[in-house]
């Protein structure tokens, strides 16, 4: 039920802001492999993703994910507060945001992708192009 594992809010010094979300998983047996299982799980959550790539969406969203009297282990921030992350999102122009969705997937080596691999990972990737993100992309092992 969250938009992400960790969703990172940054302006840089142009005004522009990208809200990048980072789903992860661990690898499902010895690390480098190339299990396709260890691909679906975090390939759901980046087609899921895209829902969340609408400011009011994901402000409401991050809202009821902090909230203690829903979530027995609410989200909360590292940085900022939830206000702060209102005030910056409405107060940016839609040409001055995007979003990034990101897999990260250390359990899999570059080298092991085949194309069974290769072809889930790039329609997540397309999927989330095609619902409203600037980037998509995946982080593996080398």
């Amino acid at each position: 039920g969250e938009a992400a594992d960790y969703i990172c809010i940054t302006r840089d010094a142009r005004g522009e802001v990208s809200v990048d979300f980072y789903h992860c998983k661990g690898a499902g047996g010895p690390a480098n492999g190339g299990r396709v299982g260890d691909v679906y799980e975090v390939a759901g959550q980046l087609v899921k993703c895209a829902y969340y790539c609408d400011v009011p969406t994901l402000l409401q969203h991050m809202a009821d994910r902090m909230n203690p009297a829903r979530h027995c282990a609410p989200s909360s921030f590292v940085i900022g507060t939830l206000r702060d992350v209102e005030e910056l999102l409405n107060a940016t122009l839609a040409t001055k945001l995007s979003f990034c969705v990101v897999g990260v997937q250390p359990g899999i080596r570059r080298t092991m992708v085949d194309q069974r691999l290769s072809d889930l990972m790039s329609f997540c990737i397309d999927y989330a192009r095609g619902g409203g993100t600037a980037k998509a992309y995946w982080l593996v092992s080398e």
